[in-house]
């Protein structure tokens, strides 16, 4: 038992650290276009809000599924 359980917690682990990074790479993304967007006088809402809470939501879940 003691080995399924070590099994299953690493596999929520590693899914859980998979969501954290993509979480970061849309927040890293969503800085940069928002740096870009306003240098060009463009229109950087959707970026900076949009990808903002979609990368903030995604790091979260990954937290829970790590921490739970």
């Amino acid at each position: 038992m003691a080995e399924v359980k070590k099994l299953r917690n690493s596999a929520k682990t590693t899914s859980g650290l998979i969501f954290v990074f993509i979480g970061a790479v849309l927040l890293l993304l969503s800085c940069i276009l928002t740096l870009t967007g306003s240098y060009s006088s463009g229109t950087f809402g959707p970026f900076l809000f949009g990808l903002t809470s979609i990368g903030l939501i995604i790091v979260f879940i990954g937290l829970v599924k790590i921490f739970n």
